[in-house]
């Protein structure tokens, strides 16, 4: 039995990234210091990440936006640079990270739970579920 332990490093950098818990969390596909987070909060946010990791513990995120109903999934494009899609409860929502002063296209959905584009990004597919 492989024994794991998730204790914090008390000395460690650490994203204070939201006031609850982390719903889904991703790397962008063409950026790699660029991560995403999804909080239980209803917030999506943007971090930088420097390649050699954190130094210091940070608060700020590069770009924020919400409020989102019980936000659940997060999915890069695979093949367009910075396109990010967020699943919430009733809703679906895809943003620009390249340009966050833009506002974000919302769908409305009866209730999604996991999202994914395609190999090619021709289709952003998801497994659903009906949430009443």
């Amino acid at each position: 039995m492989l024994e794991q332990n998730y204790q914090k490093k008390a000395d460690g950098p650490v994203i204070g990234a939201h006031t609850g818990p982390i719903a889904d969390l991703a790397f962008s596909t063409f950026n790699s210091d660029l991560l995403a987070t999804a909080g239980k909060d209803g917030l999506v946010k943007l971090w930088n990440i420097p390649s050699a990791g954190l130094t210091d513990s940070t608060l700020s995120a590069a770009a924020t936006w919400g409020e989102f109903e019980g936000l659940t999934s997060l999915a890069w494009h695979p093949t367009a640079e910075g396109v990010l899609a967020a699943g919430g409860r009733k809703s679906l929502t895809i943003f620009d990270a390249n340009d966050t002063s833009t506002s974000q296209s919302t769908i409305c959905v009866e209730c999604q739970c996991s999202i994914f584009f395609s190999l090619t990004g021709r289709a952003l597919l998801g497994y659903w579920l009906c949430c009443d």
